[in-house]
């Protein structure tokens, strides 16, 4: 099922997923991914209605609480993603996953400051998240936060093989800050 899901054949990532939920059913992470199989078919209402049953057992299963939060994303329920992706925040502060999840809802729903925390947060965890950096970054830029950008525009112009968005963000941010300079 793991090696079907990441090599994007969904539909038997699901099949192997149903079977080890059948043969385990008492393992709630076998349903969580059955959803994850499915919320990868763009199947979000199945995939929400498995991630809701785990957590009417388990209240506090992280991974669901996670999962539920990004399939909302996706679905365009902001405002549920957030409510359910901070309730995942006050169980576990650390997962990247959840930090990158949180700061995307909060810019969908123009929270900037908020935005930035969660960047921010998931820059000191890995620091070589070159797509977090850039992120945050145009945040920065956003909210005419000079200093901080021009400390991430130097760490983003020491990557040794910068990505081909990454590139174009640099000679975005470098426009700025040199227009900026002439006034």
């Amino acid at each position: 099922a793991r090696i079907s899901l990441l090599v994007g054949n969904f539909q038997r990532a699901e099949y192997a997923w149903w079977r080890a939920h059948n043969l385990r059913p008492e393992l709630a992470e076998y349903s969580v991914n059955l959803g994850v199989a499915m919320a990868a078919q763009q199947r979000f209402s199945e995939a929400e209605k498995v991630y809701q049953a785990v957590l009417s057992i388990n209240p506090l299963h992280f991974n669901a609480l996670l999962q539920l939060g990004i399939c909302w994303l996706l679905m365009k329920n902001y405002g549920n993603a957030k409510h359910i992706l901070l309730r995942a925040f006050m169980l576990n502060a650390n997962d990247s996953s959840l930090l990158r999840h949180l700061a995307l809802v909060e810019l969908t729903l123009g929270d900037k400051p908020q935005a930035a925390y969660y960047f921010k947060k998931l820059l000191e965890l890995t620091p070589d998240d070159e797509a977090a950096r850039v992120d945050y970054a145009l945040v920065l830029l956003d909210r005419s936060e000079f200093v901080l950008l021009e400390q991430e525009r130097k760490l983003l112009g020491e990557l040794a093989n910068p990505s081909e968005r990454t590139v174009h963000y640099l000679d975005v941010i470098d426009n700025v800050l040199r227009a900026r300079e002439v006034h």
